[in-house]
């Protein structure tokens, strides 16, 4: 089964007393295929002003891929192939230093 969602919600950059420097609004789309991430004030080439993506992020021919609309005057976006992250890659003997952003949003299955 395939689940589609909208997601409306709101980013902040603070200041140094934690207060809201600049806020933008952020829309979040998934059709079941791809997520879809648009920030307000931000577009693609091809879009209309407010309602273009700068983020989609895919799974295509096997591999997750990260596109990114950087340049609103550049048609074709910069593609990241995300298979290097993946944590199957990760090597056992690293140093690992925790800097206090990741979350832990995928919660670990116990192993059998």
């Amino acid at each position: 089964m395939i689940n589609k969602m909208k997601i409306e919600s709101r980013i902040a950059e603070l200041d140094i007393l934690d207060s809201p420097k600049k806020e933008l609004d952020v829309k979040i789309e998934n059709n079941g295929i791809n997520l879809y991430i648009g920030v307000e004030g931000y577009g693609d080439f091809s879009s209309q002003d407010g309602s273009g993506i700068v983020i989609k992020l895919e799974l295509y021919q096997g591999k997750l891929q990260l596109i990114v609309w950087d340049d609103i005057n550049e048609q074709d976006p910069t593609i990241i192939n995300l298979e290097g992250a993946r944590e199957d890659n990760r090597k056992e003997n690293r140093d690992f230093h925790y800097n206090g952003e990741s979350k832990d949003i995928f919660p670990q299955k116990s192993k059998k």
